[in-house]
């Protein structure tokens, strides 16, 4: 998508890169001098750059400005539906929804990135409900892990390190190109240490996946050498133990998010290829002791799968609660992330883990500690360092705050309806260990 004006070239080829570029493109662009009076396309290219960008929701003010040049703006309404919705303020998304629902009418747009109000108006619906009944869970930022970088699929490991992947710059900050690599933090009496790289590699390397019991870490390595899944831990001539996977996984070159179960019985990933219920599915192999290897790949279907993308799931030590990672079910936009329970062999509707731990943002990459009380994910909530960073969650605090109480907020619009200067700050008292209180 194209929206040029003078002065912006520079700008205007990272929106067509979606918001990919230069680190000085978004700045050179939206500095660019708006004409005067300004046009209306002009200022909506500004706000599609900031959307695609490390700050989305600071898109707001541009697409504001844009409809109120041109309220007749066709792109427009639904742009600023998207940025109210990424701000938590959802009648004022379901407004702007609608208004871009009735231009349609007017003239139908064979795109169909434009032809989705309809479910981000359902978005809006469930983010009114998740936010005005949030939920007793507790977010906190993982701190020095999290920069203007985009950091994603933590894994806690023993002796107080919390491995994850952090998207790195390949050449010049300039360059705009960007390779993954595996970094590691400690945890100190001042929270999380700044993080240094885990390994020297020149080649795309990210963390992959961990068993609901802490053990086998497992990172995704590519190369010249050849890639896959390998365990961390070396083997007696210093080189990372390759893990035995499904051909069904290997072979499929959209296959991603590994997830062995804690009894090595199960491996779960997800796939795009055809034949699933719509966009990524979930599926898991079985490994069949008397024949020595696994079997093929099934779709877990409904009610697990959506028409929409699922991604990263991870199961409780007794495999009975998978959590996962959904644009569908009761979404309130973007992934969040769901639970569903096995019951006499067959998985229950998906329920969404709700305000604060989901946000109008992507929430994923959830991995719960031994207890499934506590753990990290990611997001790319308003808020943050810029694009996704890192959080920890924990889902039963064992401190109940009542419907007064000020909890922690999933982005900038959590609704308080109590004077501010009578809030009860609830928190807790850490040691020195990971995940313990």
């Amino acid at each position: 998508m194209k929206f040029a004006s003078a002065g912006t070239a520079e700008g205007d080829r990272m929106v067509q890169r979606e918001g990919q570029g230069p680190a000085g493109a978004l700045t050179n662009f939206q500095a660019a001098d708006v004409p005067a009076p300004p046009k209306a396309e002009a200022v909506l290219a500004r706000g599609l750059s900031a959307l695609e960008g490390p700050f989305p929701a600071t898109s707001l003010n541009w697409f504001k400005q844009a409809v109120a040049v041109d309220p007749q703006l066709k792109k427009g309404h639904y742009l600023l539906g998207c940025a109210y919705q990424l701000n938590a303020q959802w009648d004022a998304a379901i407004v702007e929804f609608k208004k871009h629902l009735a231009l349609l009418r007017e003239g139908p747009d064979a795109d169909p990135t434009w032809n989705r109000a309809q479910k981000h108006i359902q978005e809006c619906t469930y983010g009114k409900e998740f936010s005005a009944h949030a939920g007793h869970s507790f977010i906190t930022s993982a701190g020095k892990v999290n920069t203007a970088a985009e950091e994603f699929g933590p894994l806690p490991i023993s002796g107080g390190a919390l491995l994850f992947t952090r998207a790195c710059a390949v050449g010049s900050p300039d360059s705009g190109r960007v390779h993954d690599a595996v970094f590691m933090s400690r945890w100190s009496a001042e929270g999380w240490t700044l993080a240094g790289p885990m390994t020297a590699e020149a080649d795309n390397v990210g963390t992959a996946c961990m068993n609901a019991v802490g053990m086998r870490p497992m990172i995704w390595r590519e190369g010249a050498e050849g890639g896959g899944l390998m365990e961390l831990g070396t083997t007696s001539n210093g080189r990372k133990r390759p893990v035995d996977v499904p051909a069904d996984f290997a072979n499929d070159p959209t296959a991603g998010r590994p997830y062995f179960t804690t009894d090595g019985q199960w491996f779960y990933f997800s796939s795009a290829r055809p034949g699933g219920l719509g966009g990524s599915d979930l599926y898991r192999c079985r490994w069949n002791a008397s024949k020595g290897g696994w079997s093929s790949a099934e779709d877990l279907g409904a009610p697990v799968n959506s028409e929409y993308d699922e991604d990263g799931a991870f199961l409780t030590a007794d495999g009975s609660t998978l959590y996962f990672a959904s644009e569908g079910h009761s979404s309130m936009g973007g992934y969040d992330l769901f639970s569903s329970t096995c019951t006499n062999g067959s998985w229950t509707l998906p329920k969404n883990l709700g305000w604060p731990v989901n946000s109008p943002g992507d929430d994923r990459d959830l991995v719960l500690a031994p207890d499934a009380g506590s753990g990290y994910f990611s997001s790319d909530r308003a808020g943050g360092g810029g694009r996704s960073d890192i959080y920890r969650v924990d889902l039963s605090p064992g401190v109940h705050a009542d419907a007064t109480a000020m909890l922690a907020s999933a982005g900038p619009g959590v609704p308080t309806t109590d004077d501010e200067q009578h809030l009860r700050l609830v928190g807790f008292i850490k040691g020195l260990r990971m995940m313990e209180p």
